[in-house]
C-alpha cells in the first residue's frame, strides 16, 4: 500500500488551484473555439483528470487534522 505524503496545507491549496486553472483553460478552449466532436472527446478526459485532482487536493485539506492554536493552550 502506498504511503500518503503529508504536505503542508498551502501546497495542497496551490496544487488544487493550479489544477482548477488548467481545467478552466480547457473549458475556455472548448468555449472559445468551434471544435468538432472528436476534438471535444480529446479535451474532456484531460479536463476530468484536472477536476479529479482538484477534488483530491481539497479532500486532503478537509481530512487533515488542524493543530490547536498556541493561544488556546493557556
Amino acid at each position: 500500500m502506498a504511503k500518503k505524503h503529508k504536505f503542508p496545507s498551502y501546497i495542497h491549496t496551490d496544487m488544487a488551484l493550479l489544477a482548477l486553472q488548467r481545467a478552466m483553460e480547457g473549458i475556455q478552449l472548448i468555449k472559445g473555439n468551434d471544435i468538432s466532436a472528436s476534438q471535444l472527446r480529446d479535451c474532456l478526459p484531460t479536463i476530468l483528470v484536472e477536476l479529479s485532482s482538484v477534488t483530491y487536493y481539497l479532500n486532503s485539506l478537509n481530512n487533515r487534522s488542524t493543530p490547536t492554536p498556541m493561544f488556546l493552550n493557556n
